[in-house]
């Protein structure tokens, strides 16, 4: 991984990493209805990820993602903070556990 943030935004917590990868994200709708959207990791960091989804996951839900860097797969589980649209799907972030 780079060394170099990708992000400029005085705000943030910890640096951003990029990091390309696979992505799948778990959660319950708003009915409680167990959900998985599939996507592609963007940028990782201490406290957090981002990735981009073709499905809209909703915000402050509880979310287990799995990320595939390089094999094996790994399993994080934090809180969904944002949920953008964009070109062709969703950036959603994704606050971890400590």
């Amino acid at each position: 991984m780079s060394e170099k943030s990708t992000s400029t935004d005085s705000r943030r917590r910890a640096a951003r990493f990029p990091c390309p990868g696979a992505a799948r994200i778990h959660f319950e709708d708003a009915q409680g209805v167990k959900r998985t959207a599939y996507g592609a990791l963007e940028e990782v960091s201490e406290s957090g990820l981002s990735l981009r989804c073709q499905q809209e996951v909703p915000v402050d839900v509880r979310a287990e993602v799995t990320v595939a860097v390089e094999s094996p797969s790994i399993s994080l589980h934090g809180e969904v903070r944002h949920c953008t649209p964009t070109d062709g799907g969703f950036l959603v972030g994704v606050l971890l556990d400590s």
